[in-house]
């Protein structure tokens, strides 16, 4: 449920959807544990999320990657 309100707050300009992918510098500040990001593959042409961080396995459910 969370994760669709979050999904809500960016369609709806609540809270700030990535457009394109990060760059070094923001990668370094930005990605870290408990960080989220919403975005849309046909918006920012992101298909794959890759930030060269190791983390758990991921998975996708439905249209979400966890």
């Amino acid at each position: 449920m969370n994760a669709l309100r979050l999904i809500h707050a960016a369609r709806q300009g609540v809270i700030p959807r990535i457009t394109r992918r990060l760059n070094d510098s923001e990668r370094r500040t930005m990605i870290k544990s408990d960080a989220v990001f919403v975005f849309s593959v046909e918006e920012s042409g992101i298909k794959r999320w890759t930030d060269g961080l190791l983390w758990s396995t991921s998975c996708i459910l439905g249209n979400f990657l966890t």
